[in-house]
């Protein structure tokens, strides 16, 4: 155990448990260091590796709680995410009539994940010679030539493609990973036969307040490209000089309801791997309130908050690598800070007895990791002078 406190100690119970926690599906590194020492601040603790389980790095994550600190820290995303798209064509006699010809169907999709550094198309701006291929004739390569562009130029992250759709009314189901470098998608599909008619998103934003959006329908409208003067599915080709905007399209389609959605879902939500374990002691406000939030992936963020302690009072975070259930003071110590990689940190309540702490969880801590964490807290009221929250457990994905 590291503290600096020699008034706290802790003996183990012999009735100690193990952890029955459960892991949550995988997001972090599959190997990591085995162990390590690191300087941890004021006051400085070299923090000797405990090694369990399947090989370990407890060390690490020690020096990420023992950095803990009052936060003007944002919660962090993970940097991909991967999401798929459901292209739902609803497009069909019974939803469009009038408006549906002879060997009605979409052009493969095409696309791409980018920064707002570039835009491959929008309302009210002229079609590149790619959407003008895509929308008169479903021809993705031009398409695909400036999407390549833009990745060697550092203004896109990849190029996005799907299969054409027949049969309508149907559907197709893509999968793609995207980055926050690169958090906009566009994905566009000719609407066929026609002059210069298309649908597709433009710029969409899947990484909204610092997070990845779980999912998002865009319902899709018509529109024209506006380099052919066509006025029907089957016009014969007449170049449109000078070419005109891209605009939402009426003729046919006017007073309808859209052509179908695109649906995209994220498949890699970060699953919350947190378990309260009970075992608080109550003081001057009752039983204090300990959550912990955080997926343990990397480069997300771990929080800690602790509410209805003793206003403005010294409290002691306990974390350690497995549990001990020991009697303490009265109450219960659910972490095992005995073991050399134990700790106990040092903190204050503020005026509503609360207290919150944030850091970002780092690289190198294996799947399989147990973490405990419980604070006790100084109060008269208390039976010997320390009240404690309930135990909070969790295992890394």
């Amino acid at each position: 155990m590291t503290t600096s406190d020699p008034s706290l100690s802790v003996a183990p119970s012999a009735a100690a448990t193990q952890s029955t926690l459960a892991g949550s599906p995988a997001c972090g590194p599959a190997d990591a260091v085995e162990s390590a020492n690191l300087d941890i601040g004021s006051p400085s603790h070299a923090v000797a590796p405990r090694a369990r389980g399947r090989g370990l790095a407890p060390a690490l994550a020690l020096g990420l709680i023992a950095a803990l600190s009052a936060p003007a820290l944002a919660r962090t995303a993970t940097q991909t995410a991967t999401y798929r798209v459901r292209f739902e064509a609803t497009w069909s006699p019974a939803t469009h009539p009038g408006a549906f010809p002879g060997g009605a169907h979409f052009s493969p999709l095409v696309g791409a994940t980018h920064g707002p550094g570039v835009t491959f198309w929008q309302p009210g701006g002229l079609a590149t010679p790619g959407i003008e291929t895509m929308a008169e004739t479903g021809g993705t390569g031009p398409l695909n030539a400036e999407v390549n562009g833009a990745i060697g130029a550092g203004t896109a992250g990849s190029l996005l493609s799907g299969p054409s759709l027949f049969g309508l009314p149907a559907a197709t189901v893509d999968t793609f990973v995207i980055d926050q470098d690169f958090p906009l998608v566009t994905l566009v599909t000719m609407i066929a036969p026609s002059p210069d008619w298309f649908v597709g998103v433009h710029g969409l934003e899947l990484f909204e307040d610092g997070n990845w959006v779980e999912s998002k329908v865009v319902e899709l409208m018509p529109y024209d490209a506006g380099t052919d003067s066509g006025l029907n599915f089957n016009s014969v080709n007449a170049d449109t000089n000078p070419q005109e905007p891209i605009a939402v399209l009426a003729g046919p389609f006017a007073g309808l309801p859209p052509l179908g959605t695109f649906t995209f879902t994220r498949l890699d939500t970060p699953v919350d791997p947190w378990g309260d374990l009970g075992q608080s002691l109550p003081g001057t406000n009752g039983a204090p309130l300990f959550q912990a939030q955080g997926p343990l992936c990397e480069g997300t963020t771990l929080s800690f908050e602790l509410s209805g302690a003793r206003e403005n009072a010294l409290t002691w975070l306990a974390v350690g690598f497995a549990r001990i259930d020991a009697p303490f003071l009265g109450g219960v110590m659910v972490p095992d800070v005995v073991s050399p990689s134990g700790i106990l940190k040092p903190f204050g309540t503020d005026a509503a007895g609360a207290l919150s702490l944030a850091a970002v969880w780092p690289a190198g801590i294996l799947s399989g990791t147990e973490l405990y964490a419980q604070f006790w807290t100084v109060d008269p009221a208390a039976p010997f002078g320390y009240s404690a929250s309930n135990a909070q457990g969790a295992v890394t994905p």
